[in-house]
């Protein structure tokens, strides 16, 4: 079996522009099988990684493609495609090229008789690791010329596998020299305007040459780098960077490290680092002379601390040639070096921006540079790294951005927060932080100051809910599916998390502790994030208790023989506590509870169906606070009633018959809702359930029987249900017209 080996140069780096080699053919796809119009011939010739040629069935399968000059080749190149090192079985192992010239691309069909064999392969062994690069020699001796070839790929490795490619292009060819014409005039007509200075003059330089040599081998050359370059210039003109080259090896699929510069935080560069690092050369349009420059972490961060880089090095230059800009050029400067980063400025936080001075030009860059290397020799921890974003930013961006950063905490009176005593040396670390923030001119220092604060305002935060009653602390408890789901949560005083797991034996609890002693007259429980697809999860039967006395941290335990009963709960249907997502469902104390208590324990005795439970938080409610939520309630279906009116233009009855009824609805709807503004916690939630279900949709639905067609002024009762409606209507007493 044939063995091809990888290219050498593939070892190193992805070549810019996707890999293809630089010349004057062009290829482009006629026709061809595939799957979808993102796998098709179109991606096996469009010079990029990452795109490919694919399709199921047993084929052959066929693509067809036509070269830009008359050509008559001795090798190419197959770039395997990026999943094949875990699919094996779909790369080729047996395939034939044909070659022909037409008149027009319709002749040049699948089953034409003009096709001529050139390339045979049989029984190969591709290599399979992603984005490997093969050269293959044609087998057959023809030296003739041709514009339209065909691949036909007969075999498979594994036989009903799906076939792809990546790539596909030419390496060694002749080209017939009386075709340049008009590739030269093509690279004379292309439009510089609006490129940078020294891009210009490369190109303009090449084409002087290209027009002054009389060397088919020059012509060809020099023709292939202009194209180059006008792809260049095509893609990147109107974008601020341009990746030219980056580590391939142990790149994820989406890793990209040309995202690390495509201004989008949607995307990141990342992968498993290599032993002589990670890298990235790119191209700055018009130049850049940055004051400072900003990273910002990976969208998953927080869950992946340890891929955020710890080591790096950046360099800048200037190059004459695009090409010449290698990660081993001579001629790169050292700009900035960073060892041993760690959480202080790259916290485990998503889509978090630190920024960094440049450690050889602390006042900003000598001058622009053209060209950037970003060297990653290290990641925080472990051989995984991720990077969303560089940016480089000006002195007056650096201010703006400190504004921004400033701006987060405006909201923020810390002076004035009430919290926890042993929390007053933080408000003054708070306080001197911020004038830290406001002052520095140590980029660095500025971004160790942000995090800092964010974690302080976090912590004090917490001490001032803590302190408000919005939140207790959690002393004890069992039940849960993992850390991030475990009692704490329940009253934690953020409904983005939840206490849930499976009921051990004897039931679930929680030991809480409030910030002072208190009694309350109702509580409100808010469900979890997926109650509506496990609604047997919310509690059923559950019990509340208070401790009082000399009771401690230490000695608050579930055991403990002085808790006191203060609330029962038996048999709570959907009614209570709905069976969706994030509903806060409120309930009244059971029992008599006159002795304030700073400890709870809360029993959960039963889950709604099934031996599992979930809760996102606990809260005690003030009767303020209970009246403030009542009246939010009455305020969404007075709000829900106004829409009465509009259904009423749209009733045709008698007029008189119209106010009687919608006078009729006005007072029910009135009573109703009167009854919310009344109602006790136990009562409020399917209180205010069934007025807003009256109000949206059996109002509406009503209005709508009670609707009649009106022929020569003569009112027609059309159905049985508006005959019922009306008789009902009548004999209510309540019509008298």
């Amino acid at each position: 079996m044939k063995r091809f080996k990888l290219l050498s140069l593939f070892a190193v780096a992805l070549l810019w522009l996707g890999g293809q080699n630089s010349n004057a053919i062009t290829l482009t796809a006629v026709a061809g099988d595939h799957w979808g119009s993102n796998e098709s011939p179109v991606q096996l010739v469009d010079g990029k990684t990452g795109t490919k040629w694919g399709n199921g069935g047993d084929g052959p399968h066929y693509a067809i493609f036509k070269t830009d000059l008359p050509v008559s080749p001795t090798s190419y190149v197959l770039r395997i495609a990026n999943d094949t090192n875990t699919n094996p079985g779909r790369n080729w192992k047996t395939w034939k090229i044909y070659a022909a010239n037409f008149a027009s691309d319709e002749a040049a069909t699948k089953d034409a008789e003009e096709w001529a064999l050139i390339d045979a392969q049989t029984d190969v062994e591709l290599p399979t690791d992603q984005y490997a690069e093969c050269v293959i020699t044609i087998s057959g001796d023809d030296k003739n010329f041709y514009t339209y070839f065909k691949i036909v790929v007969e075999e498979l490795v594994t036989p009903g596998q799906y076939m792809q490619m990546d790539e596909f292009w030419f390496k060694d060819y002749t080209v017939d020299v009386s075709a340049f014409a008009e590739q030269i005039q093509k690279c004379k007509d292309f439009d510089l305007t609006g490129v940078d200075e020294p891009l210009t003059a490369e190109y303009t330089t090449k084409l002087n040459q290209l027009l002054s040599s009389e060397d088919p081998s020059v012509i060809e050359k020099l023709i292939g780098e202009l194209n180059t370059l006008q792809a260049f210039i095509t893609e990147y003109k109107d974008k601020t960077f341009a990746p030219l080259s980056a580590v391939g090896a142990g790149v994820w699929g989406d890793g990209f490290w040309g995202n690390l510069i495509d201004g989008d935080y949607g995307t990141k560069c990342g992968g498993g680092l290599p032993n002589d690092g990670a890298w990235l050369v790119f191209r700055a349009t018009g130049g850049a002379q940055p004051f400072v420059y900003s990273l910002v972490t990976g969208g998953d961060t927080k869950s992946y601390p340890g891929r955020n880089w710890k080591t790096w090095k950046i360099f800048g230059a200037n190059f004459e040639n695009v090409a010449d800009a290698t990660r081993s050029a001579d001629g790169w400067v050292l700009l900035d070096s960073r060892e041993n980063v760690g959480q202080d400025l790259f916290p485990a936080e998503n889509l978090n921006p630190a920024t960094f001075s440049f450690s050889e030009f602390p006042d900003g860059l000598d001058k622009p540079y053209y060209y950037f290397k970003v060297e990653l020799i290290a990641a925080y921890d472990g051989t995984a790294y991720q990077m969303t974003e560089l940016e480089f930013l000006t002195k007056q961006q650096v201010e703006d951005t400190r504004a921004s950063l400033l701006a987060e905490f405006d909201d923020f009176d810390v002076e004035n927060l009430q919290v926890e005593p042993e929390l007053a040396d933080v408000k003054a670390q708070y306080l001197a932080k911020l004038e830290e923030l406001k002052t520095t001119n140590d980029v660095v220092a500025m971004s160790k100051a942000y995090n800092a604060l964010k974690e302080l305002r976090k912590q004090l935060q917490a001490s001032a809910d803590y302190v408000a009653g919005d939140c207790y602390h959690a002393l004890d408890g069992n039940t849960a599916w993992g850390d991030g789901e475990n009692w704490t949560k329940l009253v934690d005083g953020d409904i983005s998390t939840k206490w849930g797991g499976g009921m051990p034996e004897g039931g679930s609890y929680v030991v809480f502790k409030a910030y002072s002693k208190s009694t309350f007259g109702q509580y409100m429980l808010v469900t979890g994030n997926d109650t509506k697809n496990s609604p047997d999860r919310n509690w059923k039967t559950w019990k509340i208790y208070g401790i009082g006395g000399k009771v401690t941290d230490s000695n608050a335990t579930r055991d403990n023989s002085a808790w006191k009963l203060i609330d029962s709960k038996e048999n709570i249907g959907q009614d209570r506590l709905p069976g969706d997502n994030f509903v806060p469902a409120y309930f009244n104390i059971s029992e008599e509870w006159t002795t304030a208590y700073q400890y709870f324990k809360i029993e959960v005795e039963a889950a709604y169906d099934g031996g599992s439970i979930q809760m996102s938080e606990f809260k005690f409610l003030s009767d303020e606070e209970y009246a403030a939520i009542r009246d939010e309630k009455v305020a969404a279906l007075n709000e829900a009633s106004i829409a009465l009116a509009d259904l009423e233009a749209t009733l045709n009855i008698p007029e008189a018959v119209k106010a009687q009824l919608m006078e009729q609805l006005k007072a029910t709807i009135g009573g109703k809702i009167e009854a919310v503004g009344a109602a006790t916690a136990d009562d409020l939630l399917p209180l205010y359930n069934e007025t807003m279900q009256y109000i949206t949709v059996e109002v509406p639905a009503m209005i709508a029987d009670y609707n009649l067609v009106e022929v020569d002024g003569v009112y027609q009762i059309g159905t049985a249900n508006q005959l019922v409606n009306f008789a009902t209507f009548v004999n209510s007493g309540e019509m008298t017209a």
